[in-house]
């Protein structure tokens, strides 16, 4: 009794100091950046692709214009570089799809890529350097610094020259000066951060309104298509500038395409549009405009559900599928026919299954194949003296005939006479015409390759 008592009281002390515990432990829940997944790191348009599928739409990520297959079966194609069209077979298949009613929009990111490029050297489209120069980090701070010390090197006499030689800043006071444009970088980062509203945002959406508080309203491109009054607002590379002849004269006319719309900043036109056909081509000067870094910026996501389609293609590389994709795409009867071929050669060294069925030969057995089996019964059961009986015999007879007296000489006579007639030693010749020892398998031998010389010397 007093056991259980004791027990119950053990329990009932055990659950107040657990609910005491539990009720002692704040919880909360904190939020970590782990970054991006494999998938979105080996696909730098998944945001595109899953803002597509919210949509309805369809839109498959290529590196490389090779496995991109038939066009016919998209509606809309971005290139991030025109020169991904390096060959004339591309070019014409590409701009067949577009006179039937596609639409593919490139970027352009080479200055004068329009002599280079077989696209824009055919919409007569040049890229021009619009003498922009952007924001700088590390690396440029680090140049421009160099750049203004020789710029001021180069404007000196000889004599100040060496002078300046003499008094040249040392890498420490470069570093230095280095630094103090980082952290002036640094400050103005902070204080845009500091600008953004104090309500709860994600860390994606902070990261945003961050890039887009950097960026001067005059620097964005504002675009409108058809009658829509609303203008979309997109941030272009500025640092390079597009050129068409029909933008200075307005009475320009081209078989190769009409150009229909072009806009851009103070620094120069990024953006233009050209119909070709029933088709349309768009040129910009930025090539990552819709990648997943970008793609949430201002009116970007905007401009991509205008230009698309229900079916869409992203080009973004140069890789070039394997020698096997390509003759499977090419030459389709060729690699059907090595395959049969690889198959029936596998069928044919492949192991039997199952029991081996006796084939009976009704053949019957060649001369030849009967003096081996023969021999073969001999040499097993141990009869070598038969074997050479033959041979020794014929090679006797044949030197009685031809010496005189050779049949009357005794055994050991007979066998220093031919051993010194044919330089060879007396008792390697007498054990090959007269030794009844068994012999092994290297002596039988020996001894076959003697009496074929003693006979071959007749």
């Amino acid at each position: 009794m007093f056991s259980r008592l004791l027990l119950i009281i053990v329990l009932v002390l055990a659950a107040l100091l657990g609910y005491g515990l539990y009720n002692a432990i704040e919880f909360y829940e904190q939020e970590r950046d782990l970054g991006w997944r494999i998938e979105a790191r080996q696909n730098p348009y998944l945001a595109v692709q899953m803002f597509a599928e919210q949509r309805g739409q369809t839109v498959e990520v290529f590196d490389s214009i090779h496995k991109v297959g038939e066009l016919n079966q998209y509606d809309f194609i971005y290139m991030t570089d025109s020169q991904l069209v390096f060959s004339q077979q591309r070019l014409d298949a590409l701009l067949e799809w577009v006179r039937g009613g596609g639409h593919v929009m490139v970027g352009a990111t080479a200055v004068n890529s329009g002599s280079g490029d077989k696209l824009l050297a055919y919409i007569n489209i040049e890229v021009l350097d619009s003498g922009f120069e952007g924001d700088f980090g590390f690396e440029d701070a680090f140049e421009s610094i160099q750049n203004d010390r020789n710029d001021e090197s180069q404007e000196t006499t000889d004599e100040q020259d060496r002078a300046s030689k003499a008094d040249k800043p040392s890498a420490d006071a470069i570093a230095e000066e280095v630094g103090e444009r980082l952290r002036h970088y640094n400050k103005t980062l902070k204080e845009q951060q500091a600008l953004l509203p104090d309500e709860p945002v994600l860390g994606a959406e902070a990261n945003i309104a961050l890039q887009e508080r950097g960026i001067e309203s005059q620097a964005l491109t504002h675009l409108r298509f058809g009658d829509d009054d609303y203008s979309v607002r997109v941030s272009l590379n500025r640092a390079y500038d597009l050129f068409h002849p029909a933008m200075n004269n307005e009475s320009w006319q081209a078989d190769n395409g009409e150009l229909i719309y072009w806009e851009g900043t103070e620094q120069g036109d990024h953006f233009a549009q050209i119909e070709l056909g029933e088709g349309l081509i768009s040129v910009t000067t930025d090539s990552n405009i819709f990648d997943s870094h970008a793609v949430g910026l201002f009116d970007h996501a905007y401009l991509w559900q205008l230009l698309s389609g229900d079916r869409s293609a992203v080009i973004y590389g140069s890789n070039m599928p394997s020698l096997g994709q390509i003759l499977w795409r090419l030459l389709p009867e060729l690699m059907l026919i090595l395959l049969v071929a690889l198959g029936l050669k596998i069928w044919q060294v492949a192991g039997y299954f199952g029991p081996k069925r006796n084939q009976n030969s009704l053949a019957r057995r060649s001369f030849n194949e009967h003096l081996s089996a023969s021999a073969g019964f001999l040499w097993r059961n141990g009869h070598q003296q038969q074997l050479l009986k033959p041979l020794r015999d014929d090679i006797l007879a044949s030197y009685s005939l031809t010496v005189l007296g050779f049949d009357q000489m005794s055994s050991e006579a007979q066998a220093r006479w031919l051993a010194e007639q044919n330089h060879m030693a007396d008792n390697t010749v007498f054990e090959a015409l007269f030794s009844v020892k068994a012999l092994s398998d290297d002596g039988f031998t020996r001894c076959v390759q003697t009496l074929q010389k003693l006979r071959g010397r007749l």
